[in-house]
């Protein structure tokens, strides 16, 4: 899985924009992004990393952890 793939596997699941951003940074959301060549799940708050909550150097890698993370905690709009 990839990044846009991500996105709209969560849009599939009843996810919105405001509950997670997918290459930048929001407010009170979880966001997946790229630090140069480290991918990173966070949870930030207006526009900054609050929370790490994973890194790797592997897209499909952090996507997998980011899907499975957003289905265990977040409800769906």
């Amino acid at each position: 899985m990839n990044a846009l793939e991500l996105q709209r596997q969560l849009f599939a699941e009843g996810y919105s924009p405001q509950q997670f951003l997918v290459g930048a940074l929001g407010d009170d959301v979880f966001c997946l992004i790229q630090n140069r060549n480290e991918w990173q799940v966070v949870y930030a708050e207006r526009g900054f990393v609050r929370e790490v909550l994973f890194r790797t150097i592997d897209e499909t890698e952090a996507c997998e952890f980011m899907f499975k993370y957003m289905m265990q905690i977040q409800p769906r709009s």
